[in-house]
């Protein structure tokens, strides 16, 4: 049945439908072309803080971007990469998860302790290349140290 009913409406000139090939002749200027451009939006993460306790504030520092750490042993064994998510702290425990936050714009990432330092001045922390650009910090900023109760 349902054959017969294609082929009655094939005899009687309904022939499938031409589609044209998008030129400028054909596109209407009113209306817009579908661009498919993504733009990853700019997410900050805010940290249930209520979890971690404050451990220390004051002074951090980064290191790993041209300076010879990359590549090398850290203190607890880890190869050394500028671009994970490592930092050093003289006093932590090593493997220690912590939550650093830049009191100038409030930015908060997640960094394991895997190194000992920083041994300069009043330093309390030394982050990687990564952490700085996830706090969007300049060379020296001033963080808070939070650590899990």
């Amino acid at each position: 049945m349902f054959l017969a009913l294609m082929l009655t409406g094939f005899l009687l000139g309904s022939a499938p439908v031409e589609r044209r090939p998008y030129t400028l002749e054909n596109i209407d200027p009113v209306t817009p072309i579908k661009t498919h451009v993504y733009h990853a939006p700019k997410v900050v993460h805010k940290i249930k803080r209520f979890a971690y306790k404050l451990y220390e504030a004051g002074i951090a520092s980064w290191y790993g971007l041209g300076d010879g750490f990359n590549g090398q042993r850290t203190a607890s064994g880890v190869i050394f990469n500028t671009f994970s998510d490592i930092c050093a702290h003289k006093y932590l425990p090593l493997g220690t998860k912590i939550l650093i936050e830049n009191t100038a714009n409030h930015m908060q990432t997640f960094c394991r302790v895997l190194d000992r330092g920083p041994f300069v001045g009043n330093r309390i922390l030394d982050m990687s290349y990564a952490i700085k650009r996830k706090l969007h910090a300049p060379g020296l900023t001033f963080v808070k140290i939070y650590v899990k109760k």
